[in-house]
């Protein structure tokens, strides 16, 4: 894992030195380990590089890393580099280390693009051809790993962080359309356009997608990698379960390759229950295991990992969040996030990481992705149910209410809303909106809503209304914007984050399969309880109560010192012309877009 960074010039100029310098040291806690800077002969690209040694942790695989005529960034793991190295040295490649970014460009050598589609990884990386002039970028399926570009007439500026386009930039302009999207829908990504950022001319470079520029500075970005909608699968639950699990195991077996100590987060859910047991049956001795405990017995989980460790030996680390911890990090952890962030929860998140570092753990396997492919959350019961998502591609079911009639579901109209709009009708009501940003909603409310019903794809709609649901939630906007909190989580205290749920063959397994298979009411996640039935205690695999990192987020809000930082966010707010009064928006969204104002003034 690594912070990469460069600038391709479109016009005569060259490269500074000390630009790309500055570029390349903002992202330090990315890469500790060693730093690496190239320009080329003639000036036109340099490339930055910080790096967190894990695989190959000789100099000899320090970045840029240069292999013929191309020359590489590279930022992720490429998990089954092992079989590529193989096939690629019968077909006449020689390496000099035993990393995986030597096999990723020898692969792009060997095929190309279509180097992608053979990948099983989480990776952004920009290769510069030294004979064409041409530029190669790529992102990874799921968005796991960033990369965020600035274009103009006069050079194409990427990086890891939006921080290192700031230090280039010398400013970052706020994205009022974010902002408004954010303040209405409490939506921290645009699910309608996966390139946007809440800064001005700085884009996302979407997941699954690459970019080529030309010797003359023409730029083409093209998406290289969907979910095959037409795939089914055709065997019974048993057979699904042999493959799944079967599936499952090799991911993590890949996940566990390492020069450095591995461990996991665990929480005492399913999927990260999964894991461990898992990378246990692998073979993987007292393993370190991270966990977010809580006073509150309705939020802590200590129950469920006490069953955990009377059935497998692991080294036990915990993390209590508190209140004041959370006000004392707060602008740090935003300098890390860069963007608004939907709750604290993502705090218990943070002290994990640190906790993990305090130890010394570089690489923590985790459960992201893990509810949005195999149906997790208690809203995908009524999605099963309903036709309604098929013709909404939010998947808002309209028969909602026939999960009250499922014994153990509790789904009513208001958790059916918190997970989709849960703040637009609390901004309405309360008429919070400052008037340039009331104007806004109300000329482009129709244009919202319409896209909220012709701009997702709804690739399954001739399959069955759960997959559409998942898909919107796996690529559009759950799991993305979760994936963009563990990166910078991790990543701000130098760690590594590996998903075993995420493996493209996994995920592409589980759309695969009917709904039924994973939602079997009242149970979510039906395959992976059954698949995993013989190796978690019976109170892990079918336990029905999920609460994940949830810290006492409300309680927290009431108190006197987070009602200081309230009033403080707004009278800041007040004053961009972003809110007209005080008292009458969501707490936390005010918090957020004060950070952000202030993350953004620190550049200009």
């Amino acid at each position: 894992m690594c912070g990469i960074c460069g600038i391709i010039k479109l016009n005569e100029e060259s490269v500074s030195q000390q630009m790309l310098n500055k570029m390349t040291d903002s992202l330090i806690h990315r890469g500790p380990d060693s730093r690496g800077t190239w320009i080329n002969d003639s000036g036109s690209v340099g490339l930055g590089h910080r790096r967190l040694a894990v695989l190959d942790l000789d100099k000899r695989s320090s970045q840029p890393f240069h292999y013929r005529h191309l020359s590489i960034v590279f930022n992720g793991e490429i998990y089954n580099y092992l079989e590529l190295k193989e096939e690629l040295t019968g077909l006449g490649h020689k390496f000099i280390t035993t990393s995986d970014t030597e096999v990723l460009i020898a692969s792009y050598v060997q095929w190309g693009a279509k180097c992608l589609n053979r990948l099983d990884g989480m990776f952004a990386f920009v290769i510069y051809n030294g004979l064409n002039k041409n530029v190669f970028g790529a992102r990874d399926r799921f968005g796991e790993k960033p990369f965020f570009y600035s274009v103009n007439e006069r050079e194409f500026v990427f990086g890891s962080e939006i921080k290192t386009i700031g230090v280039n930039k010398k400013k970052l302009e706020i994205n009022n359309e974010a902002v408004y999207r954010y303040l209405i829908y409490d939506l921290v990504e645009n699910p309608y356009d996966l390139s946007e950022s809440f800064f001005m001319d700085v884009k996302k470079l979407p997941p699954a997608h690459f970019i080529r520029i030309d010797g003359e500075g023409n730029i083409e970005i093209t998406n290289y990698w969907k979910i095959d909608t037409k795939k089914r699968f055709e065997g019974n639950l048993d057979e699904a379960c042999t493959e799944f699990g079967s599936l499952f195991k090799k991911s993590v077996q890949r996940r566990l390759r390492s020069d450095v100590k591995v461990g996991t987060s665990l929480s005492g859910g399913l999927d990260s229950s999964s894991i461990l047991g898992e990378t246990t049956s692998l073979g993987a001795k007292e393993i370190n295991t991270f966990t977010a405990r809580f006073k509150d017995e309705t939020l802590d989980e200590g129950i469920f990992i006490d069953e955990l460790a009377r059935k497998y030996p692991f080294n036990r680390h915990e993390v209590w969040p508190e209140q004041q911890e959370l006000i004392n990090e707060l602008k740090l952890l935003f300098y890390h996030q860069e963007e608004p962030f939907g709750s604290s929860s993502i705090f218990a998140q943070w002290l994990v990481m640190k906790k993990a570092r305090d130890e010394s753990v570089i690489v923590l396997l985790d459960g992201q992705g893990g509810d949005e492919i195999l149906a997790g959350y208690e809203k995908y019961v009524t999605v099963a149910m309903g036709e309604s998502a098929r013709k909404n591609p939010l998947g808002i079911p309209e028969q909602f209410y026939h999960s009250k009639k499922i014994p153990g579901v509790k789904i009513g109209i208001g958790e059916v809303l918190s997970a989709y709009f849960p703040a637009v009708y609390d901004k309405l009501r309360h008429g919070s909106l400052a008037g340039t940003q009331k104007n806004k909603l109300e000329s482009n409310l129709g244009d919202h809503i319409k896209a909220c019903s012709t701009s997702v794809e709804n690739p399954f709609h001739s399959f069955d209304n759960l997959n559409d649901a998942l898909y919107f939630d796996t690529f559009n906007y759950g799991l993305g914007k979760l994936l963009r909190f563990s990166d910078r989580n991790a990543m701000a205290h130098s760690r590594e984050v590996r998903l075993p749920f995420l493996s493209h063959e996994l995920v592409e397994f589980a759309f695969s399969l009917p709904a039924n298979m994973k939602i079997h009411p009242p149970w979510t996640k039906y395959i992976l309880r059954n698949a995993m039935s013989e190796i978690l205690p019976e109170q892990i695999a079918w336990r029905r109560d999920k609460k994940g990192f949830a810290p006492p987020a409300a309680n927290w809000m009431k108190s006197e010192e987070m009602k200081q930082l309230v009033d403080q966010s707004e009278k800041l707010l007040i004053a961009k012309n972003v809110l007209k009064e005080k008292g009458k928006t969501d707490r936390w969204q005010s918090i957020m877009l004060a950070e952000l104002y202030k993350f953004a003034a620190s550049f200009n």
